[in-house]
């Protein structure tokens, strides 16, 4: 199989460690690592892979993902984005292109309405597939349509309508084999120089509030659903709530956990970030198992004393 890999003209590497490529720099390796930029090289690359009946996985920026110990008994491929393709208000963008790349290059084009992606870490695929945003907004408010690759490697494109997006959630996340390609984007001439003020603003509040620069997959759990029942349950914990949960429908999972005494809690080199308690933070040479455990411990106490399940945001990834 590895030969047939070779000849699509692909970069191809065996055992290749998985720490490398996530933000939490954290993993064990890859049986195959390819990278490919092609949507016609890619259903190749997975007709060999399937043929082989191995497993696969799409990697974007590496950001939102434990990877374990053991690595991944399989192919991980990695998208090497194209160029955009920018066609009045309309951005056609590959699944591998970094979000951060993509607000500068949209704003260049007098293009806003991807202000509440700054600071996000990753791809535009991964943030498809999780709706990723920040105040309120979501990926959901800017996809018209998106390309992907079926089970049996079809090439479809699906309308936002039909996406079951949701907090965090997409149909990309119910299907968990379909691969996105790209999407198009539907954004708006505007301000641009408001716009920048706005990015510039968040990112430093970002660094600011956020353990930026450590080592992390990103927030750990998903905000809670703010509901009147869980309203109360908070209140018996004579706990200050702001006005602003009820607003907003959410209630902050990092002040859930803050107000549990658990930041700054550490397993071996996996640590509750005393900055921001839903980061996760590798301290240097955490393992997979460390972060696990400690996901798992705040759980545990959010569940016992608070009466909430939390959900995680990160996805696992070989366990």
């Amino acid at each position: 199989m590895l030969e047939e890999l070779k000849k699509l003209s692909l970069v191809v590497r065996e055992n290749e460690p998985l720490k490398n490529h996530t933000t939490f720099q954290i993993g064990g390796p890859a049986k195959i690592y390819l990278e490919v930029s092609e949507p016609a090289k890619l259903v190749e690359c997975l007709k060999v892979i399937k043929a082989a009946d191995m497993n696969y996985m799409l990697l974007g920026g590496g950001s939102n993902l434990v990877v374990s110990d053991a690595g991944f008994n399989g192919a991980v491929i990695k998208i090497k984005p194209r160029e955009l393709k920018i066609n009045d208000e309309q951005v056609k963008v590959d699944s591998g292109y970094s979000l951060a790349g993509l607000i500068m290059k949209t704003l260049d084009s007098s293009l806003t309405g991807l202000e509440f992606e700054a600071g996000v870490p990753g791809t535009v695929g991964g943030a498809i597939k999780g709706n990723a945003g920040t105040y309120g907004e979501a990926m959901d408010k800017i996809v018209k349509s998106i390309e992907y690759l079926d089970d049996d490697l079809n090439i479809k494109t699906i309308e936002n309508n039909d996406c079951h997006f949701t907090y965090r959630h997409s149909i990309f996340k119910e299907h968990d084999t379909w691969l996105i390609l790209s999407s198009i984007l539907q954004l708006a001439k505007g301000d641009t120089k408001s716009s920048r003020d706005l990015i510039d603003q968040r990112i430093k509040y970002r660094m600011d509030s956020q353990p930026y620069g450590c080592p992390s997959a990103g927030c750990t759990f998903k905000n809670i659903i703010y509901t009147d029942e869980i309203a109360q349950q908070l209140k018996k914990l004579d706990w200050e709530i702001s006005p602003k949960f009820k607003e907003y429908k959410k209630i902050p999972a990092a002040w859930v956990i803050e107000n549990l005494g658990l930041k700054g809690k550490t397993i071996g080199k996996a640590q509750v970030s005393e900055k921001h308690a839903n980061y996760i933070i590798n301290l240097g040479g955490a393992k997979a198992d460390e972060v696990i455990q400690l996901v798992s411990l705040i759980k545990q106490q959010v569940r016992d004393k608070v009466g909430i399940q939390l959900e995680e945001e990160i996805r696992y990834v070989g366990f």
